[in-house]
């Protein structure tokens, strides 16, 4: 099962990738109306995208490893690194003066260092899991049946948490972007400790209630 989510993730991550690449002028047009400010970043924007999201999407398949074992102590600690990574980067390269090109520089980062840390992870969990792609139709059917809405559901998320931004790069000049992202992002990880504080609760719920401790 984990070698055809595997695969799926591969083919989705990759046609993704060149989805990015190849139309990239029709992009810069679309999005940004051939501003010639933008036009000396969203080149360079789009490909550092594409591989960013690349290394994010098959990460994916990788996260439920850890997951599923309920080990939220290791998913956790991912995050908040993560997190750190890319929060205090961006606004240590700003603080260094740099600007767009060097943010993007450091999310890809984020994303590369994300997906060491959860393949690390998983194959500790997991010694010798086979990443060799392959695809069975039992177990294709079997992950479309249980993904399906929730890919759905994980698509419109992206989409209604990350259009601001592509409204602010329409209307505004492109160096806006970096300095409403900042903050924003900072605001938007302040629950992330409670989220990591509280995830402990449902490895705890179920064994308690596995043991018929309902007292507790």
């Amino acid at each position: 099962l984990f070698q055809a989510a595997w695969t799926i993730t591969l083919i989705a991550s990759t046609i993704t990738f060149v989805c990015f690449l190849v139309p990239r002028d029709a992009i810069e047009r679309l999005l940004f109306h051939e501003s010639s400010e933008a036009r000396k970043y969203t080149g360079f924007a789009l490909v550092m995208t594409a591989f960013g999201l690349f290394f994010t999407m098959i990460t994916e398949a990788l996260t439920a490893i850890p997951t599923g074992l309920q080990r939220f102590d290791l998913n956790n600690r991912i995050s908040m690194t993560i997190a750190s990574i890319r929060q205090l980067g961006s606004v240590a390269v700003l603080a260094l003066g740099f600007h767009i090109r060097a943010i993007l520089i450091v999310y890809f980062l984020g994303s590369l260092v994300m997906f060491a840390m959860t393949l690390r992870v998983s194959t500790h969990l997991i010694p010798g899991l086979d990443f060799c792609p392959r695809l069975r139709g039992r177990d294709v059917k079997q992950l479309v049946k249980f993904s399906a809405s929730l890919f759905i559901a994980g698509t419109t998320a992206v989409i209604v948490h990350r259009v601001d931004r592509m409204i602010v790069a329409y209307y505004l000049p492109l160096a806006a972007v970096t300095f409403y992202l900042i903050p924003y992002s900072l605001a938007e990880k302040v629950s992330l400790g409670v989220v990591n504080i509280t995830a402990v609760i449902y490895p705890a719920a179920s064994e308690l209630h596995s043991m018929r401790e309902f007292d507790k």
